[in-house]
């Protein structure tokens, strides 16, 4: 399990593709790896209800937490899909953060470096 943000993911790109198929199919990346736009199931943690509140630069730590804590044990070999629809599942009954406040007065926006 990779929890990380930002530009993690592109950082260990050449690491995940020099591992084994079956590494590579054990491995999961927790964080938020989603845009801006399409917010990922553990983005609930944001919201009201929060189990696990925090703040954005330890989301990838808390979401890693909750995987490990709630959907891992239950669900070891489990594909990355069937994963993914037992964290949307585990969230479900959670609020969804609130747009944030710069978003409201300016409009949609980019991330650095998004073009």
């Amino acid at each position: 399990m990779i929890g990380g943000h930002g530009s993690y993911p592109a950082m260990i790109t050449a690491h995940l593709l020099d591992l084994s198929r079956a590494d590579l199919a054990s491995t999961r990346l927790i964080g938020p790896l989603h845009t801006v736009d399409l917010p990922g199931p553990h983005d609930r943690f944001n919201g009201r209800g929060s189990p696990n509140p925090g703040t954005r630069v330890d989301f990838p730590q808390r979401a890693t937490r909750h995987f490990v804590e709630h959907i891992y044990p239950s669900a070891e070999g489990a594909s990355p899909s069937e994963h993914a629809r037992r964290v949307a599942e585990t969230l479900a009954a959670l609020s969804w953060p609130e747009r944030s406040r710069y978003r409201e007065l300016h409009g949609n926006w980019k991330r650095k470096g998004s073009g």
